[in-house]
């Protein structure tokens, strides 16, 4: 899934009366880029766009295969009903190995940016035994 950030630069546009008192003011967008909005809000919108896969893909998967239909999400939480916890414990946990493990994410840790050194991503050494046994990822 492609995902566009694009914040740009706005003026704000005062109306006032004939006595100089302001009546009104609205903001109106420009055609210049707001560097610094881009950037403070470009490691919220990444980790959220994977959060966003994650759980699109455990949900689809959970579905196909085990024709679970009932989830409450909110965020990066999952509730579902109690007999269906073990097997979807286990397909999040695959989900998320899946998005973060892909080629995608390591494409985009390794493609040059610029001539600027980013340093290198060297892969993900995630394994299964470690997704299943991370506190933070539980039923």
């Amino acid at each position: 899934m492609l995902v566009k950030q694009r914040y740009m630069k706005d003026k704000r546009i005062r109306i006032k009366n004939s006595i100089g008192q302001m009546v009104h003011s609205y903001r109106e967008e420009t055609d210049e880029l707001d560097i610094a909005k881009n950037a403070t809000a470009f490691p919220p919108n990444l980790i959220h766009s994977i959060d966003a896969s994650i759980l699109s893909t455990f949900i689809f998967n959970c579905y196909n295969k085990y024709n679970i239909k009932d989830y409450l999400v909110i965020h990066d939480c999952v509730g579902v009903h109690a007999s269906n916890a073990p097997v979807v414990h286990r397909t999040l946990g695959e989900s998320f190995l899946g998005v973060l493990t892909g080629t995608q994410i390591e494409n985009l840790f390794t493609e040059p940016m610029d001539s600027a050194s980013w340093g290198r991503y060297d892969g993900c050494s995630m394994r299964g035994e470690v997704i299943n046994t991370s506190q933070y990822l539980f039923s």
